[in-house]
């Protein structure tokens, strides 16, 4: 019926977020469910998601469209796209020369020194 990879907490003291998959099949007319243990949810870029393999009829039934196969090989490409690392969107801080600049700020504040910024006015 469907595929899902969720974060969820596992009851032991420590282990934090895991990712799990978990599948949902329709056997004898009853709904069943796989779940797989995948590791740290931190190993993992990618959000989570859920793969539908069915179609609702509207009379209660289902129309199952997909095999357990192809949700896999589909969640693995999916994996395999998108849990690439995310690139910075801003540049890394320059640490040393922000504290350059705050050490000659409290250097020029001792000797009495005042700053202004330059601008086409002052210019």
């Amino acid at each position: 019926m469907e595929l899902a990879e969720i974060n969820r907490v596992i009851p032991v003291a420590g282990a934090g977020l895991h990712r799990f998959q978990i599948v949902r099949v329709v056997r004898d007319d009853e709904v069943w469910e796989w779940t797989r243990d995948m590791g740290k949810a931190s190993n993992y870029k990618t959000e989570q998601f859920i793969f539908p393999g069915h179609v609702p009829l509207g009379n209660g039934h289902f129309e199952v469209l997909e095999t357990v196969e192809r949700l896999q090989a589909a969640a693995n490409e999916y994996r395999a796209r998108f849990n690439k690392p995310t690139p910075r969107k801003e540049a890394p801080i320059n640490f040393k020369a922000l504290y350059e600049e705050y050490a000659t700020r409290r250097r020029d504040s001792r000797k009495g020194r005042v700053r202004f910024a330059m601008n086409e006015r002052n210019a």
